[in-house]
């Protein structure tokens, strides 16, 4: 028999309003890990300890817990307790779950697709997760003056709260879709073929960002130290458009060919993961520990993992045979120097 316990809050550590605080602000990265080490220490030494009994009085046998929640992770290891770690995925949101774009970013967002509105490129805005109190008071195009009602009650524009991400990517009138670039959004977008633009904020998504360009299924602007400036404007406005017209279908191209390979890898994807998870119950050790899985090179010495002894044989045999030829070299010339000298006399 299978039961099941669900646990958390707090100990998911980018929740915690210290942190989620910062993370729209797109801080570097030492001032992320600094936050997080201080939320974690704040929630951690009670949260380990509540977790600890709960797995003890439960008599749980499998911890799944999600990647940031670190105390999760800890407690069942520290509990010697099979652990298989999650990703975070969210269900509609344009910029995820963890994260709300700044007043700056909602204005240089939406000035950029208002333009694309207008010159009718697009049809039409779906923006979800959209917080009401954040629309832009006043929005200025080439072609139009926008005040936040004329926004909020668009024909063209819906912003709601929260809806189906999966829904609107699979329909078809979805030309593409404005992300923050969190692995989950990726997914769902690519395996529906929808192309994508990238608007990253922290973690892994400036870096998916750059990778979803290079593939060539979609675009992105950098936000790393960025300024609201009118040149940055005209970048965004310029990867959008070239993102939404598609000129010569090389990106829809490159996108279709990612839902092949997504879609094709997704067939057996539960069937896999609960084989992963029957496998971590039932064949794991005492200690929670899978060893077959694990990789042989961390049980030898450093040296032998990187083939140091081998290379450093090498070296000296290469050291030794150069060292003999100069030898054999110096004494041939020397030697046939002299009987040069002696036929000559």
């Amino acid at each position: 028999m299978i039961k099941t316990k669900e646990a958390g809050g707090s100990t998911d550590f980018v929740h915690h309003p210290m942190l989620k605080q910062s993370l729209s602000s797109f801080p570097a990265p030492e001032k992320i890990s600094l936050l997080a080490v201080e939320v974690c220490l704040l929630e951690y030494p009670l949260a380990f300890i509540e977790l600890q009994d709960l797995f003890k009085k439960d008599d749980i046998d499998l911890v799944i817990c999600d990647s940031f929640s670190i105390v999760c992770i800890d407690a069942a290891i520290v509990s010697k307790l099979p652990v298989i770690i999650s990703t975070t995925m969210g269900t509609f949101a344009a910029f995820g779950q963890h994260v709300s774009p700044l007043n700056r970013d909602m204005q240089l967002i939406m000035t950029n697709l208002l333009r694309l509105l207008e010159k009718r490129i697009i049809d039409g805005i779906i923006w979800a997760n959209f917080n009401l109190t954040q629309v832009p008071e006043k929005i200025i195009t080439d072609d139009q003056e926008y005040f936040d009602n004329d926004i909020i009650h668009h024909k063209d524009i819906k912003l709601v709260g929260w809806v189906s991400q999966y829904a609107i990517l699979e329909h078809p009138s979805t030309s593409f879709f404005v992300s923050h670039g969190g692995a989950g959004s990726l997914h769902e977008a690519l395996y529906n073929g929808v192309r994508l633009f990238v608007y990253p904020f922290f973690g892994d998504q400036p870096g998916n960002a750059i990778a979803i360009e290079r593939i060539g299924v979609g675009r992105h602007i950098s936000t790393i130290n960025q300024q609201h400036s009118e040149g940055t404007y005209r970048k965004m406005y310029k990867e959008l458009y070239e993102l939404a017209v598609d000129a010569q279908d090389k990106i829809q191209k490159a996108t279709d060919r990612y839902r092949a390979y997504i879609q094709v890898r997704s067939v057996h994807a539960v069937i896999r993961g609960a084989d992963y998870m029957e496998e971590s119950l039932f064949a794991s050790d005492d200690e929670g520990n899978l060893y077959y899985r694990n990789d042989v090179g961390y049980e030898i010495h450093w040296i032998k993992r990187n083939n140091v002894d081998i290379y450093a044989v090498f070296t000296t045999v290469g050291f030794i045979v150069l060292k003999f030829t100069s030898i054999m070299y110096n004494l041939i010339r020397k030697n046939g120097f002299a009987l040069h000298k002696v036929k000559r006399a």
